[in-house]
């Protein structure tokens, strides 16, 4: 076989690799983070730039499976800003860098780190897109103030919140709680577990980790 042979066939071997890769995940964890949660934690030292508003909204959207909480990082196209130009106000609202405003790098991380991940079924726009689909079809905020849960700072019972969500979305999700600058926990993402094909939710397993203990603060 001569170099040239070898050249090509190396480099098909690697492109396959990078498409396994890409594909090797079973669901999405949809997570948003409830933002005064986000601007309170104890590690931010700082805190956010602007004032936090009381919504939930996108971190990410992160192909996982069901061996390990996460996928291993993933290698595929360079995040271009002009194919989600169309959906960019959206996304401002839904998916802002609620700690620094720097939206547009937050979105390249995002992207970068798990975007990549599941770029074969969702390339470029269709990974953020679908991301604000599932935002805007289940509103966290919405669902448990119908349950009569409001942000009021009171302590709440984990399986109250857990429960509320599940009647409305039919699937158990997953809650995850930081300390505030009190060192109390509080509640700061809640996880909705999507199957591969970007649509259908499912009940969140043991894999996609819960850090909240029964009962924490929200507000």
């Amino acid at each position: 076989m001569g170099k040239a042979e070898s050249g090509v066939l190396m480099l098909g071997l690697v492109v396959v690799v990078i498409i396994c890769e890409a594909a090797a995940y079973d669901y999405f964890q949809m997570v948003e983070q409830w933002q005064p949660a986000t601007c309170s934690d104890k590690k931010l030292r700082f805190g956010c730039r602007q004032k936090p508003k009381q919504v939930f909204t996108i971190h990410g959207s992160w192909p996982s499976n069901y061996s390990r909480a996460r996928s291993k990082p993933c290698r595929g196209s360079r995040f271009d800003i002009t194919k989600i130009a169309p959906i960019r106000a959206q996304l401002n609202q839904y998916w802002p860098d609620v700690v620094n405003g720097n939206h547009q790098r937050f979105w390249e991380h995002e992207w970068s780190k798990h975007g990549t991940c599941s770029e074969k079924q969702f390339p470029g726009r269709a990974y953020f897109q679908n991301a604000l689909n599932i935002a805007k079809r289940h509103d966290l905020l919405s669902i448990l103030k119908k349950a009569g849960h409001n942000p009021d700072g009171k302590v709440k019972q984990r399986a109250s919140i857990e429960a509320a969500i599940t009647k409305a979305i039919g699937k158990r999700p997953v809650l995850r709680c930081n300390f505030n600058k009190s060192n109390a926990r509080q509640l700061h993402e809640i996880v909705l577990c999507v199957a591969k094909n970007g649509v259908a939710l499912e009940s969140c397993t043991k894999f996609a980790a819960a850090t909240c203990p029964n009962t924490f603060v929200w507000g």
